[in-house]
């Protein structure tokens, strides 16, 4: 029963592909993930604190100020930058590893994220609408994920997919064929 609910899991487009992963290489992913996202954000961190200890705003204030639409449409192309790689890296040019499941939904909507960005990075109706605003930090938070999911591909050298399913396919046929 867990692994035919891990399987519906899996077939769940951009969602499902976290569920191909084990929890070992999910948790370094994430511990890498936290690291490197601090490193980048340095910027946003320094100003924030800036805002909050020098000029005496409030967090909500200086978060609000720092992480406008602007700076996410950057941030969220920085991101989308090693994802749309890995994506090209391991389908285009495959490796003896196969990549994991769902990465060409992956690769089409970082790249729709990415032409988005572009577009709507200059365009001044995004800054002024908070419906734009929630929709572009969702598309940060998303490409997050996106990053996440190609660290944990990154982790996961020794796991090879194609066994995995092989092992899901094999244990499907004998309960169908033992009833």
């Amino acid at each position: 029963m867990k692994k035919q609910i891990l399987h519906i899991a899996q077939q769940i487009p951009l969602f499902g592909s976290v569920f191909a992963f084990r929890f070992i290489v999910l948790k370094k992913a994430l511990s890498q993930l936290i690291v490197v996202w601090t490193l980048s954000s340095l910027p946003i961190i320094f100003t924030i604190v800036e805002s909050v200890f020098f000029e005496e705003k409030s967090f909500n204030i200086a978060l609000l100020n720092t992480l406008n639409v602007t700076v996410l449409f950057i941030y969220t192309a920085a991101f989308l930058a090693p994802v749309i790689w890995l994506c090209i890296d391991r389908v285009v040019y495959p490796k003896t590893q196969k990549a994991f499941p769902g990465i060409i939904w992956i690769f089409l909507t970082a790249f729709i994220f990415l032409l988005f960005s572009a577009w709507g990075f200059d365009n001044s109706k995004f800054r002024l609408n908070e419906i734009w605003q929630e929709v572009t930090l969702t598309i940060y938070f998303l490409s997050l994920y996106f990053w996440f999911l190609t660290i944990a591909d990154s982790c996961n050298a020794d796991f090879d997919f194609v066994s995995n399913a092989r092992e899901q396919e094999i244990d499907f046929v004998k309960k169908v064929t033992n009833g």
